[in-house]
């Protein structure tokens, strides 16, 4: 072979050997093409099939959350066929996408995990919301709240996969990199672009979860240390004060805009404390409107709920208030007393994120309405009662439901009518003292006597003009000299103000100073005398013109020594102080006759005469009593009274 022909074959046999590499490296370019074409396309399939696996887990919280929410079967319906797409979609991607490196891995933990969500949270929610029970539905939520720890390990080792399944991808860019001699720059492109859209897919979705319920777990956390702080708060001096640590306490909650305590006052609510982002509706004090009032309360009866906020012609203009500042959710709790609804607690957020898992505060907020039970509902309760009770006597007041009757008191020895006592009558037939206490406990004590004086002055006019006419007032109505000089202003008749041994007086200056603004035509007695707390103190510091006997010591003070040793002590006293005693409760002959031998000069009660209208005893006067005939006779001493 001659060297030119040598030359030749070698040149030959090298273009041989160039195109055969040009067409391996051909054939391998379009092979790896056509296998990064093909992996292109199942990315390209499970990217798209991913976002509706995506939408579709999405659209199973969101629907349950409007479910729990509203109560409305509709978001169920939703919720259930969102539980279909999920299944049906991740059966695609497997289809379209399964030999992917990592998918199926992916697609078995995020099943796994919403398998799991449904089974100890979603569906027992739902239960417990059909089942129509508080308790039922406080307890499914309670069981999410706590599943947040287990669940959160539980996420930890699907990131951990998720980790490992992008690693895998590493190995997916080493082969590419191999690849990139061979492989055309379109080709390099398919397979970066079908591996990004593949990591896209698993961490788009694997991450949001897991976020998600580390968000969660750590407002779980939270809500458990601050209901463990409210537990160890204490009832204030006020009903508001214990409402505002209540406020304070439920506005450290996450990502809470708004807290509140209400207190039912009839069909309306009462702001009793606010603590709220600047601009909202409604502040301490406030009283909400009828409308509002009533959707709260009735939504309130069977425990704790919750809301999205709507904007729209719909909404009521109080709910447009607080949309129009942001506030897109609202939680409610009701405060119990004895199954009774007396208060509300309430929080509301601006924070959309927070809006659409609201439900998960409600045990939270049921939390807070149960130590507001604790500390606060005795307070309302009690509240209510006095509130109740000014609704009483004020309806008593502006009808005018009582009247007076006039009870003679007796000179025991001539049987002359020298006065009359007035005393109440109301149209309920309750009891005066009774009616009287209830007024003053609920602060319409002095309401109550200057309407009830008034009408006793106004009647008295039917009497006989001799005899003076006796009224009961109490120490702090007396305080007030103004008001009762104003009454008094029209009385026909001399007045002895009859002041109760019962009530202590903390100071008799005002007293005293009232009497002698008022002057001579009006006297004082001191009523009920040996029967009340302030025992001789009241003698002592009033010096009054009657000492009146409390009926409990005439009652059988003909049979019993001891009470005629009181009588005596107690005339004894009113003489060196010198004042006139009257026997209250006289019913017997036996009675009276004693009490004139004990030196007892004037005397009142159903044997002398029964307490009447005016107008009955019009006819009557000048009237006397049987008098018991007695020798004239000092009052006997301490030591000769226990013969």
């Amino acid at each position: 072979m001659t060297p030119y022909n040598r030359v030749l074959l070698v040149v030959g046999g090298a273009a041989v050997i160039v195109c055969l590499a040009t067409v391996t490296i051909y054939l391998q370019t379009n092979a790896a093409n056509d296998t990064l074409q093909t992996q292109q396309g199942a990315a390209d399939s499970a990217a798209a099939l991913g976002d509706e696996l995506v939408t579709a887990v999405h659209e199973q919280h969101d629907a349950l959350g409007d479910f729990l929410l509203s109560g409305d079967p509709r978001p169920l319906a939703r919720y259930r066929q969102a539980v279909v797409d999920e299944g049906r979609v991740a059966a695609e991607i497997r289809a379209e996408a399964g030999n992917l490196a990592g998918v199926d891995d992916a697609l078995v933990g995020v099943a796994a995990e919403n398998d799991a969500w449904r089974a100890t949270m979603a569906e027992p929610a739902i239960a417990a919301i059909q089942s129509g029970s508080t308790a039922a539905i406080r307890a499914a939520i309670e069981t999410q709240i706590a599943g947040h720890q287990s669940s959160d390990a539980a996420i930890s080792r699907f990131v951990d996969q998720l980790d490992e399944v992008a690693g895998e991808f590493g190995s997916r860019f080493d082969e590419l990199d191999r690849m990139r001699a061979a492989a055309t720059g379109f080709g390099l492109a398919i397979e970066l672009l079908a591996a990004g859209l593949s990591l896209w897919f698993v961490r788009r979705y694997g991450l949001a979860v897991a976020h998600d319920s580390r968000r969660r777990g750590q407002a779980s956390a939270e809500r458990i240390a601050i209901i463990a702080s409210l537990r160890q708060l204490r009832t204030q001096s006020t009903p508001e004060a214990t409402a505002m640590i209540v406020a304070e306490a439920m506005d450290r909650l996450p990502g809470n805009d708004a807290a509140g305590v209400f207190e039912c006052t009839g069909d309306r609510l009462l702001a009793l404390a606010i603590v709220a982002m600047p601009g909202f509706p409604i502040q301490s004090g406030d009283v909400l409107s009828e409308e509002h009032s009533r959707y709260l309360l009735e939504r309130s009866g069977s425990g704790p709920w919750a809301e999205l906020l709507v904007r729209g012609p719909g909404s009521s203009e109080h709910d447009q208030r607080l949309a129009a500042i942001g506030i897109r959710s609202r939680a409610v709790a009701p405060i119990q007393a004895d199954g009774e609804l007396v208060g509300l607690v309430a929080l509301a957020t601006t924070d959309e994120d927070h809006a659409r898992h609201l439900v998960e505060d409600l045990p939270a907020v049921g939390e807070f309405a149960s130590v507001a039970e604790t500390i606060l509902a005795p307070a309302l309760v009690a509240r209510r009662g006095r509130g109740e009770k000014r609704q009483r006597i004020g309806a008593t007041i502006a009808a005018t439901a009582f009247g007076s009757v006039f009870q003679p008191i007796v000179d025991l020895g001539t049987g002359t009518i020298v006065g009359f006592e007035a005393l109440t009558r109301f149209d309920d037939g309750q009891r005066p003292d009774v009616t009287f206490a209830t007024a003053l406990e609920c602060g319409m004590g002095l309401e109550l006597e200057a309407v009830t004086l008034d009408l006793a002055l106004r009647e008295a006019r039917l009497l006989p003009r001799a005899p003076w006419l006796s009224v009961n007032v109490s120490p702090a109505f007396l305080a007030q000299g103004g008001t009762i000089t104003r009454v008094l202003a029209q009385r026909s008749r001399p007045v002895v103000l009859e002041v109760t041994e019962h009530e202590a007086i903390e100071a008799y200056a005002p007293l005293r100073q009232t009497m002698l603004e008022l002057g001579p035509g009006v006297r004082l007695a001191v009523d009920d005398a040996g029967a009340g707390v302030a025992n001789f103190n009241h003698l002592v510091e009033l010096r009054p013109n009657f000492v009146k006997i409390d009926a409990g010591l005439v009652h059988g003070v003909d049979g019993d020594p001891s009470r005629r040793a009181v009588v005596v002590g107690l005339i004894h006293f009113a003489v060196e102080a010198g004042s006139q005693v009257i026997a209250e409760g006289i019913e017997t002959e036996a009675e009276r006759a004693v009490l004139i031998e004990l030196g007892v000069t004037l005397g009142q009660g159903y044997l002398l005469g029964k307490p009447a209208p005016a107008d009955a005893w019009v006819a009557t006067i000048p009237r006397r009593v049987k008098p018991v005939p007695r020798q004239p006779r000092a009052v006997r001493r301490p030591a000769t009274r226990a013969s």
